[in-house]
């Protein structure tokens, strides 16, 4: 490797006063010897010695005006190529900023060949990113760096071979295939001082600009390692969103990005996509998300995402979407975003279920306690009654009837319940087989016909209906909640039709009643558990609210649907829609 020259480390002005003393120096001592070995006269002495001051200023005149001018045009020389360089790969970045390089670089040194390249794997093999090969720009390649000069570029400051390389690296097929005879490399550092790359140039001559090329090359030597390492910098940071963009996608939540000044959307992921549609970007958070505007002025004030503090605590809050009308319980922390902006992260989690079940429970407490105090109430009242007094037998009868139909009502209660609970977790088992509907019909309304004298009953079963796959008791237990809930609504008596009928893959089932109906706002509301139409102390109907929503659950576990249809004052219609067996 050749060792850079002394001149390279010493100032243009200082070269200069050298030199000028140096050939000082050299003309005294020469010119005085030659004059004394002209003449001895003293008079002509001085007049020659004056001749001889006269022709030292004019050839170190000329001297310095050529020597001046050689290195004012290298350093003229050196800003335009350098400046032609840069502003040719101004504003590039990439792939591109790399092809410009090469390119450009080969032409300011006028050399053949240039490449630049980055390590990859162990280190131990060469990937160029861009390769000019005389006049155009090469495909990329990898290569083994041992045998190569890139090895000694990487090990050492730069390598430098003024001549003899194909010959200085025999193993190397590159070189041999090109018959490069001078090579210049650089190598490429990241921050720390560790190699990610080189840059190189190479020529099948000796180097026509070898008094730039060291200079420029360590210029833009630093230029592509950052590129290089911003580069890779990106492409980390590109894998890490990629990889938590990935998780947020695989999470059955919503998870969204927003800047808290413009409340514009910065990212959405996939579940978020599905509730509220692709088209999200560089639009408002309230509008994407369907949000009233003060929801946006409540999470971005009263959240208490301090800006100045540089690590945030989280906030954990809940709201409910005016759109959906869906619940979620939200997770805000501040965030750093790529560019150094501060923005909002929320991971938004639906407990639409969750607030259901608490509903729900409230409502069970009100109505079971509401619903058990009753025949409680009258079971511990006759108890007490029975204790307190000495009764014949058949005073004691009333009370006993009282008391047993009051324990009755209790244990169907919790008995149905319980079922609405085993169905719901589906801890219930069912062993179906082919049932005929009309059968089942017969069975269901044949105890309400008989022990029923305020109602008429009449059964409209169509023929030839194909069989159903079910559980017998369980579609008996639906059929019968329904015969039931018609009688109870129904207290003046009437016509309950009790029927069936084939439609298209499915066999329908109805019961229907003449009782006080219902509004077009109750029909599915009614198959909510603890549901009453009549929720006050004094309503004539009992029951807890179970039996519909009970239907509902039996129906749905034989694969079949259930609905209602009514009109206020002129009875109610409810339907039982079972897949058919094919025949």
């Amino acid at each position: 490797m050749r060792r850079p020259p002394l001149g390279s480390f010493l100032s243009l002005p200082l070269r200069v006063a050298l030199l000028y003393c140096l050939f000082g120096a050299l003309w005294i001592l020469f010119s005085d010897r030659l004059l004394f070995s002209l003449t001895q006269d003293a008079a002509h002495l001085a007049h020659l010695q004056t001749w001889k001051g006269w022709l030292f200023i004019a050839v170190t005149g000329v001297g310095l005006f050529f020597l001046v001018r050689h290195y004012v045009d290298a350093v003229r020389r050196r800003e335009t190529i350098l400046r032609e360089v840069a502003s040719a790969v101004a504003g590039r970045t990439g792939e591109a900023y790399f092809r410009t390089l090469v390119k450009h670089l080969a032409g300011a040194l006028q050399v053949e060949y240039a490449l630049v390249g980055e390590r990859t794997g162990d280190g131990e093999r060469i990937r160029t990113l861009a390769v000019w090969m005389g006049d155009h720009l090469a495909e990329n390649f990898d290569y083994e760096r041992v045998g190569t000069p890139c090895a000694e570029t990487l090990a050492n400051s730069s390598c430098q071979i003024e001549a003899g390389a194909h010959r200085r690296y025999p193993d190397d097929p590159l070189l041999q295939k090109l018959g490069v005879e001078s090579y210049f490399g650089f190598p490429l550092l990241d921050g720390r001082g560790e190699p990610l790359g080189l840059l190189a140039v190479m020529d099948r001559r000796p180097f026509r600009q070898a008094s730039i090329t060291e200079p420029l090359m360590r210029i833009f030597a630093v230029r592509a390692a950052t590129e290089l390492e911003r580069q890779r910098d990106q492409l980390a940071l590109q894998t890490q969103f990629s990889q938590i963009s990935s998780i947020f996608d695989s999470l059955n939540a919503l998870v969204y990005v927003v800047d808290p000044q413009e409340r514009r959307l910065l990212y959405l992921n996939r579940f978020g996509e599905e509730l509220f549609g692709p088209d999200w970007h560089d639009k408002g958070c309230c509008e994407v998300l369907r949000e009233a505007e003060d929801s946006c002025l409540f999470c971005a004030s009263n959240q208490e995402l301090d800006r100045n503090d540089l690590e945030p605590q989280p906030v954990l809050w809940e709201r409910q979407n005016r759109h959906t009308q869906r619940w979620y319980q939200c997770i805000d922390k501040a965030i750093r975003w790529p560019d150094g902006r501060l923005v909002r992260l929320e991971i938004a989690i639906d407990i639409t279920e969750r607030k259901e079940v608490e509903r729900l429970k409230d409502e069970i407490l009100s109505a079971v306690s509401h619903e058990m105090r009753t025949p409680l109430t009258a079971i511990l009242g006759y108890a007490e009654f029975l204790l307190d007094n000495e009764l014949e037998a058949d005073q004691q009868r009333p009370c006993l009837e009282i008391l047993s139909r009051e324990a009755e009502k209790l244990s169907e209660l919790i008995g149905d319940f319980l079922q609405l609970q085993r169905l719901q977790a589906r801890r219930q088992s069912f062993r179906f087989q082919p049932l005929l509907v009309g059968d089942l019909l017969q069975k269901a309304v044949r105890p309400f016909a008989t022990f029923n004298d305020r109602h008429r009953f009449r059964l409209e079963i169509a023929a030839d209906l194909p069989p159903v796959n079910g559980e017998e008791r369980g579609l008996l237990d639906a059929i019968d909640q329904l015969i039931s809930n018609a009688v109870k609504f129904s207290p003046d008596g009437g016509e309950i039709v009790v029927g069936s009928c084939r439609r298209e893959a499915e066999v329908l089932i109805w019961v229907r009643d003449a009782g006080k109906g219902m509004g077009a706002d109750e029909l599915e509301r009614i198959f909510q558990p603890f549901y009453r139409i009549d929720n006050t102390d004094r309503r004539e109907a009992g029951g807890a609210g179970l039996g519909l929503a009970l239907v509902r659950e039996l129906v749905r576990e034989h694969g079949g649907r259930s609905w209602a249809e009514s009109v206020k004052g002129e009875g109610s219609s409810f339907y039982i829609a079972l897949p058919a067996i094919a025949s």
